[in-house]
């Protein structure tokens, strides 16, 4: 209970308790009129057949009006406005709870994302992505709409039964604490038995739905290598398979719902049965005192066993939703911290003049036990170029993301002509544009995946322009349809491997950065694009601050210096020729089968 606590005050400020509170007197209200209309009825009808005319007559004899009909156009008059009234308040309270609901839905979904968004970069690492989509797209729904309305409706269920059992202490303690007594005892005990029950369903239920999503992501998305090499069938199996555990968990707790109704409906037999048999012999009452205490115990157990069903139904839905209450608030609760201090994107971009400086910088990730790069210094002087070689786990990418301000130094400082990079990484990323191996591409027009992120509206055209003559793109856009309007597809379906990294690098140019940075940029190309987007990096030189990571050379010849990186250290630094010259390593590298295709001599700058 503790921790559901918790849960609510991390999703929930006390402004949003506040109107939970409203919501729940509301509701408690609708019920109240609910009652009280229903009850009308019975007047009514006790008033239509003269059991009410000798409270009339007075008014009628003055007015020469029928006693009966008086009383038939009043009591109508007065039982369909109440129904007006309750109708209206209804559908009052059901706007109100609408949009108390929506907007605390839309809040939830977006500070998560935004979380997400704002996350540091380790956050993500190892971290599948369809578990995010799930957690913003389907358990804030639940979170919200099932476990926040069940909360609400066991708060206004335990108010009527409190206000039943009243009623009932003020007619006879005696039949009061014996009817309770058996439906407190019944749904306590039903309740504890099946608490943890509800909860695994509910927590298995969610790790299925994570899975679905994720079976789907990875399904379509893997869908041309799944067709060329027949493992459609593997796909469609495991979704099927939790999509089977999914339904199974679902139908245990729909099951424990709907049993309820005729479980409490035998329950509330036997304790109006067993009251009758003790008025009867302990209370000796004869047949005709029963009969009223009766009637007034039929009603108020008939009400109380519909809304204890309702309560234990709720607590259920509570209970059933709990574990997604918690997964969304541990998420929260890591990033909270980060959700408003970083990244600043209004932030003005780092003076960079001079140099960028890496001054004895060692990193360690949280599930490493030893060091993943030690000791690295380098300085790199503005406008030059500098690439990072290395065998795979040499710690080129560690060294990287720590360069784009992705990850901290554990130890050590980079400096930005002697500014220090932590706590002003956003200032030093808006001077950066980055040119990944695997460029993301959004399904829309060219000219928002260049500009990336702005909107339609705000897109500097003189810019655009620049970037698409420096990464050689102006021939791809006049061979467009649409030009710059061309919805590329999903991922850039439409357009060459060698076309999708001109995009990226035109999308690093837009921003007219001072540093670009080209992480495996043409790794995944065949000899000839690669040597197309090549030509297109050469351009660049002398322009910008260039940083390049590669394992095939071609881009790396022409760098003003190379590391060379092996087991999280700096080995040697120096141009190629250098290097080739006194590294067997990286001479063994560079005459390696991956290599034997590039140029002999170097590109010159």
């Amino acid at each position: 209970m503790a921790g559901m606590r918790e849960n609510i005050k991390t999703l929930f400020s006390r402004s949003d308790l506040f109107r939970f509170g409203v919501l729940a007197a509301t509701m408690l209200g609708g019920t109240v009129l609910e009652l009280a209309s229903l009850g009308a009825v019975p007047l009514f009808v006790s008033i239509l057949s003269g059991g009410g005319a000798d409270r009339l007559s007075l008014l009628a004899n003055r007015f020469g009006i029928d006693v009966s009909s008086l009383g038939a156009i009043w009591s109508g008059v007065l039982l369909g406005g109440l129904f007006l009234i309750r109708t209206l308040y209804l559908v009052a309270c059901y706007w109100l709870q609408e949009r108390v609901m929506r907007n605390r839905h839309l809040a939830i979904a977006s500070r998560l994302f935004r979380s997400y968004m704002n996350a540091p970069y380790e956050f993500h690492i190892g971290r599948n992505v369809s578990v995010a989509i799930t957690k913003v797209n389907i358990e804030v729904d639940r979170a919200v709409y099932i476990f926040l309305d069940a909360f609400l409706n066991v708060i206004r269920c335990s108010v009527i039964i409190l206000s039943i059992v009243v009623l009932l202490v003020w007619y006879d303690p005696f039949i009061c604490f014996g009817s309770f007594l058996g439906l407190a005892v019944f749904g306590g005990c039903f309740m504890v038995l099946m608490r943890r029950r509800i909860g695994v369903w509910g927590w298995h239920a969610h790790l299925c739905r994570e899975a679905v999503v994720k079976d789907l992501s990875e399904g379509l998305g893997s869908f041309k290598d799944a067709r060329i090499l027949g493992r459609g069938d593997y796909f469609c199996g495991r979704l099927h398979r939790h999509h089977e555990d999914l339904n199974r968990n679902l139908m245990c707790f729909s099951l424990f719902q709907r049993s309820l109704w005729p479980l409490m409906e035998l329950i509330t037999i036997v304790v109006l049965l067993s009251s009758m048999v003790a008025m009867l012999v302990f209370r000796g009452y004869d047949l005709a005192g029963v009969a009223p205490a009766m009637a007034l115990l039929g009603v108020s157990l008939a009400r109380m066993k519909g809304t204890l069903t309702e309560l234990m139904i709720h607590w259920g839905t509570v209970r059933n939703n709990a574990g997604v209450m918690e997964t969304i608030c541990e998420d929260l609760r890591i990033l909270e911290p980060w959700l408003n201090r970083w990244p600043d994107h209004t932030a003005k971009p780092m003076a960079f003049e001079r140099e960028i400086d890496l001054e004895a910088v060692s990193f360690r990730y949280a599930s490493s036990e030893s060091m993943n790069l030690t000791d690295v210094s380098l300085k790199i002087p503005h406008g030059s170029s500098l690439g990072l070689v290395g065998p795979t786990g040499s710690g080129k990418t560690t060294l990287l993301n720590m360069l784009l301000g992705l990850l901290e130094p554990t130890t050590g400082r980079i400096l930005v002509d002697g500014v220090d990079i932590r706590g002003n990484e956003s200032s030093w990323q808006r001077q950066i544009g980055y040119v990944p191996q695997d460029v993301y591409l959004l399904d829309d027009t060219l000219r928002a995946n260049i500009a990336f992120g702005v909107d339609a509206d705000s897109v500097d055209e003189s810019a655009l322009r620049e970037a698409l003559t420096a990464s050689c793109l102006d021939e791809l856009v006049s061979s467009l349809p649409e030009g710059l309007d061309t919805v590329l597809g999903e991922r850039g379906i439409k357009l060459s491997g060698g076309q999708r990294q001109r995009v990226a690098i035109a999308r690093a140019l837009y921003v007219r950065p001072q540093v670009l940075v080209l992480d495996e940029a043409t790794s995944a190309l065949d000899m000839t694009t690669e040597r197309e987007v090549v030509e297109a990096i050469e351009r660049l030189r002398g322009e910008h601050t260039m940083i390049i990571v590669a394992h095939r050379f071609a881009s790396i010849r022409g760098c003003d210096k190379i590391a060379y990186l092996e087991g999280g250290r700096v080995v040697d630094i120096g141009s190629y020729d250098e290097l080739f010259g006194r590294l067997p390593s990286f001479r063994q590298m560079a005459t390696s089968g991956r290599n034997q295709a590039i140029d002999k001599e170097p590109l010159k700058n």
